[in-house]
Order: structure tokens, then C-alpha cells, then sequence
């Protein structure tokens, strides 16, 4: 959602992926409407993940899974609070540090940490 579809293709094809996966290259959540029923969903978290989280989870096909990332304290905010109204499956938080050159010697400076969420809709009895 919200990725274009170039760079999409260019990392599905270094990772050796790619059927049945597809990018919108800007959307808005009402817009999920209007899209087949996923089996899964990734979720850059932004702006608006909240809505985004409704959207896609309304959208979801049953049996699916939603992702969501968070990389700042609003988006943070945004997927617990989603989290309290309908828990999550399985929380990982990433932490990244970069690497620099200081003085010759090579230092690494950690970045905020991204904090994911796994979702699973319950299948159709």
C-alpha cells in the first residue's frame, strides 16, 4: 500500500519473490474498499496508521495476515492502541545500528528501534 510498484519489483526480484504480490503507488484507506480481499497485508507505518490498521483489517480475507511497522513514537502510539482493541498474534521490535567512521576507528550508532506487529484473521468456519 502506498509503495511504487517499481521499487516493488526490484525487491521482489532480489529476493526471489513476487506471486501473487502487488503495490499500489498511492492510495488512501478508503480506497481498500475497492481492492480484492488480501490474503496479507503490510503496513509501513505513517500517518494515519490507524486508519490504515481498520482498513486493511476490515478488507483482510478471512484467514489472513496483517503486518505493521512502527518507527516513531506516533505510529508507536497508533499500533498499541489498535493492539488494545484487537490484540495482536506476535510483537518484534528491531533495532538497527549504523555504522561510521570516527577518527579511523569504526563506531556504531543505534537508531530508534522498528517495532512490528503480526495480526491473523480468524478463518471462515
Amino acid at each position: 500500500m502506498g509503495i511504487e510498484p517499481t521499487l516493488l519489483g526490484v525487491s521482489m526480484a532480489r529476493a526471489g519473490v513476487g506471486e501473487n504480490l502487488s503495490a499500489t503507488p498511492s492510495a488512501s484507506p478508503l480506497r481498500c474498499r475497492e481492492w480484492p480481499a488480501p490474503d496479507a497485508v503490510f503496513i509501513r507505518g505513517g500517518v494515519g496508521l490507524s486508519d490504515w490498521l481498520a482498513a486493511a483489517w476490515a478488507r483482510l480475507a478471512p484467514g489472513g495476515r496483517l503486518v505493521a511497522t512502527a518507527e516513531d513514537d506516533q505510529a508507536r502510539a497508533e499500533l498499541l492502541a489498535f493492539a488494545a482493541q484487537l490484540p495482536a498474534t506476535a510483537w518484534q521490535e528491531l533495532a538497527v545500528s549504523r555504522g561510521e567512521t570516527v577518527a579511523g576507528r569504526l563506531r556504531f550508532a543505534p537508531s530508534a528501534p522498528v517495532r512490528l506487529a503480526l495480526w491473523r484473521k480468524p478463518a471462515l468456519s
